[in-house]
């Protein structure tokens, strides 16, 4: 562990030649009919459908330079903006042309390029969405091959001019560029407006550039920044705004890193760099007639009221707010849906209703309603329904929102006489919410009950039965009720009674499923309104998606159990949704012919909604070679959740919180993990803080404490959100962290390293 901090240094591959990225027009494609597809715009010719196989970089470099296809024997494997010059961000899953296939899926592909910090990780491009980033060479992914050569410029300065002082410009194109960015981190929406109201050089009109656009000035061959400094002076190695949303995600936008080209999205909350450009959008970008961009579900996803009475026969309104960036008239169907209330929405839910009609400042949001009548049934507790928008282009969008039912049961009473109430429990585990309410005229003619409670004052008009006093009861003076409650098994739940005075709020946790029965005798002279209300409480709502670990789909027909009561199957695009009892506890996914997966230490508190991202990994994927020499590797991009190739040990700010997480792929032999912290806190500085295995933090002292030792090989590791530490209880500093994989801890000659910083 003594050479965690290890100064890479810097070297390309011999393998790959000099790159550098300029702007230049994609397609059209041609389907050559001979197994290879030609991009007219770059003069690029592509293998059509890669062969299945993932391989290391080594492995896969060589099996296209042994190509042969439709004659050529010319193959290579592509230089990273090559790669990325088949990105389609207008679409995912796959984030390409469909003329285009596969044999394996839309994961990670091997580009050619080595990263310019270090030989030990080359480019790969992540086609499920469009993401751009490095991966260690030992790792496995797959490969399209490519022919001929690109017919644009190699170095950036043979298209780049500088104009003045503060703005260059691309001479192919003659898009204009800021040459300097003021320094200032800003939301996406406030870097947008920032560049439509820049004016340089005398000239307006500045806009946000497209991803695309923004990608042509990365120069591969750089880092820290990667960048030409000559053109564009003082560039922050840090992340850049581009304009481009993200198709899967449309609250996210794409993003780069001029640390070295990374290209990821990110929530346009964040805050980043921008560089402005003076350009004109492209054809492809104002008149296609549908981007492919999937709609969205604008919250809040609304029930109307959202507590119904069981029986009562209320009129309950769905209403949700659809976004399409297509525009609102891309929307082709609006469905209700949920198993539970299969009984009134029916097995294929049910379609609702436009309510309003398109607005010229609204074209892209438009708002749905379903109304029906909730009949008798339902029993009390919480209950989920889920929406689903689908576009022209068979892109859906999915969410889910609550509403509670209670029960209720008024009735009139006279000394010693007794009435049951019955409530059916249907959810195992729920807490019971019982209020008795009791007093004199509170079932009046008025359409709202305000109870009058008995108190001393009101008593003197309810003279008490002249029998002995229920021992408790003392405290009510003239008039009491008693309640008596039987589970399911017709056993007391209670053995002393419940003494109402005036009202009570009576608890049952756990609650068992089955008929629950309350008896209530009045112990007053005269008549008395008695108003019993039971309510389910203490519950969540888990949502999420399941994907397989391997080729990132969607996976349907997965049972997502939780242990504390709960549980549900992911949908046809690996939605999921059900209510569960509140707590910490386990989350069990299993499906055939995958690995069960399990989430330890979920923490789901009273009325949150969580979503989830469950991995489940197919029974027969294979395993990736362990460390067999000593490899460190610097993430220069941090991401907040794990990807198990590039970065499987996660930390960053969730909701105020640091938050970690991991997902270590499986590997060919036994290996133990060690995840550490180092901080240039004063004080703190000197020590290497290591997890254990229960997840609590300690300076290292002597032999390395494992934070966990795989003893199975081929066995993924997933651990969601294992430790979450508020930031205000962490000092101020830069902290980095590690992770050690070694298959020889003792004094591990062989390992791999991975590390990044967080500034908290």
């Amino acid at each position: 562990m003594n050479g965690i901090k290890t100064t890479l240094c810097v070297s390309l591959s011999l393998l790959c030649i000099l790159i550098s990225t300029v702007a230049h027009a994609v397609g059209p494609y041609v389907d050559n009919a001979d197994g290879t597809i030609t991009d007219e715009g770059t003069g690029l010719m592509w293998q059509q459908t890669d062969d299945g196989i993932r391989r290391n970089w080594e492995d896969a470099c060589q099996a296209c330079e042994e190509l042969e296809l439709a004659g050529y024997n010319d193959w290579r494997a592509p230089r990273v903006d090559e790669l990325r010059s088949i990105i389609d961000y207008n679409s995912y899953l796959p984030a390409m042309d469909l003329i285009f296939s596969v044999e394996s899926d839309w994961t990670l592909f091997w580009s050619g390029s080595d990263y310019a910090n270090g030989t030990v990780n080359a480019w790969q491009v992540y086609f499920y969405d469009g993401s751009v980033s490095t991966g260690t060479k030992t790792s496995r992914s797959y490969i399209r091959c490519v022919r001929s050569g690109p017919f644009w410029s190699l170095d950036p300065l043979d298209n780049l001019v500088i104009n003045s002082e503060e703005v260059a410009e691309d001479i192919r194109t003659g898009a204009k560029w800021q040459r300097e960015d003021d320094g200032v981190k800003r939301t996406w929406e406030d870097a947008c407006q920032y560049c439509e109201n820049l004016v340089l050089d005398g000239e307006s009109g500045w806009r946000i550039p497209e991803i695309e656009e923004l990608a042509s000035i990365v120069d591969y061959t750089k880092y820290n920044p990667s960048i030409s400094v000559d053109i564009f002076e003082n560039t922050q190695s840090l992340w850049y705004w581009s304009g481009s949303s993200d198709a899967d995600e449309t609250d996210s936008a794409w993003y780069i890193d001029f640390y070295n080209g990374t290209i990821k999205s990110f929530t346009k909350s964040g805050e980043y760099h921008v560089r402005c450009i003076l350009a004109e959008k492209t054809d492809s970008e104002t008149e296609l007639p549908s981007s492919g961009n999937a709609p969205e579900i604008r919250m809040p996803f609304s029930v109307e009221p959202s507590i119904i009475e069981a029986g009562a026969g209320q009129e309950v309104t769905f209403l949700v707010s659809v976004y399409d960036p297509d525009g609102a008239d891309d929307i082709e169907s609006v469905v209700l849906k949920h198993a539970l209330l299969d009984s009134i929405l029916g097995e294929d839910g049910v379609e609702m209703t436009l309510v309003e009609p398109l607005a010229s400042d609204t074209p892209f949001i438009s708002t749905y309603q379903y109304k029906t009548t909730l009949l008798s049934g339902l029993s009390p507790q919480n209950y989920i329904v889920d929406v689903v928008a689908l576009d022209s282009s068979g892109l859906q969008a999915v969410e889910t929102t609550n509403f509670s039912v209670i029960q209720k049961r008024r009735a009139t009473i006279e000394n010693k006489e007794s009435f049951s109430e019955k409530v059916q429990n249907r959810f195992e585990n729920q807490t019971l919410e019982i209020s008795v309410n009791v007093g004199q005229g509170m079932f009046g003619t008025r359409s709202s009950i305000t109870s009058t409670r008995l108190s001393s004052s009101l008593s003197s008009g309810l003279l008490r039965a002249d029998t002995p006093v229920t021992p408790g009861a003392e405290k009510c003076g003239d008039c009491y009720v008693e309640v008596m409650i039987y589970r399911p098994d017709k056993t007391l739940y209670n053995i002393e009674p419940y003494i109402v005075c005036d009202s009570e709020n009576i608890t049952i946790e756990n609650a068992e499923s089955g008929e629950w029965t309350y008896e209530t005798t009045s112990h007053c002279a005269s008549s008395l309104d008695v108003e019993i209300e039971t309510r389910g409480a203490d519950t969540a709502v888990l949502t999420g998606t399941v994907k397989d670990s391997i080729t990132g789909k969607s996976v349907s027909g997965a049972r997502v159990q939780w242990n504390l009561g709960g549980e549900t199957f992911s949908s046809e695009n690996g939605y999921f949704s059900t209510v569960v009892v509140a707590g910490e506890g386990l989350v069990t996914t299993s499906l055939a012919n995958y690995q069960t997966n399990l989430k330890a230490k979920v923490l789901l508190g009273s009325g949150e909604t969580k979503k989830i991202l469950i991995s489940i990994v197919p029974e027969e994927s294979s395993c990736i070679k362990a460390p067999d020499k000593p490899i460190v590797e610097l993430i220069a991009s941090p991401m907040t959740y794990p990807d198990p190739d590039l970065q499987p040990f996660a930390a960053g700010v969730v909701d105020s919180n640091l938050v970690f997480s991991a997902l270590f792929p499986p590997y060919d032999q036994n290996v133990n993990i060690y995840l550490g912290i180092t901080t240039d806190v004063p004080g703190l500085s000197s020590y290497l803080f290591l997890f254990d295995s229960n997840n609590l933090l300690a300076p290292m002292a002597g032999t390395p404490v494992a934070w966990r030792e795989v003893k199975e090989a081929c066995q993924w590791l997933q651990e969601e959100k294992f430790l979450s530490i508020p930031l205000e209880l962490l000092p101020k500093g830069k902290y980095t962290f590690y992770s050690l994989v070694t298959a020889e801890p003792d004094g591990m000659p062989t390992f791999e390293i991975r590390y990044f910083s967080l500034d908290l």
